[in-house]
């Protein structure tokens, strides 16, 4: 069980790199708290997990040190809202997540604070409406996906 916990986790981190990251950034990007904090330690004696007693906020930085991206961790499972954000602070995207799932109103936001488009998701995939926005507000497609 604790094998297919950690490749829920890296498959959603992969995700990650690939769509927001990887292309936007490159290589410039450091992880301030360790993954093998969120999942704790293993006790071969007793043959089971200790995890730490509180969440924990695993938080990705930029080379500059500015923040990049944060999401809550307790028990090796992602749960409550990844935030990520642009080298100057503003929010990118809010997403929030449930077991290491996406669930929910995600949104992603233009450079300069303007919202770019919101996608509503359910056990990982775009389910429901999808609206995307011009730059003043105005709508520019709105689209409805069914997982």
């Amino acid at each position: 069980m604790i094998k297919q916990i950690n490749i829920s986790f890296f498959t959603l981190m992969i995700f990650i790199a690939i769509i927001c990251i990887k292309p936007l950034y490159g290589n410039e990007l450091d992880w301030q708290v360790e993954k093998a904090e969120c999942y704790g330690e293993y006790d071969s004696i007793f043959d089971r997990q200790i995890y730490p007693k509180k969440p924990i906020l695993l938080k990705k930085i930029y080379s500059n040190g500015t923040l990049h991206m944060s999401v809550p961790c307790f028990k090796g499972k992602l749960n409550g809202v990844l935030k990520i954000y642009y080298k100057d602070g503003k929010n990118q995207a809010k997403i929030p997540i449930r077991n290491n799932t996406r669930n929910g109103k995600c949104s992603f936001y233009n450079k300069d604070g303007t919202i770019s488009h919101i996608d509503f998701v359910k056990d990982g995939y775009i389910d429901g409406h999808s609206t995307y926005y011009f730059p003043d507000g105005t709508i520019k497609g709105d689209y409805f996906y069914k997982k």
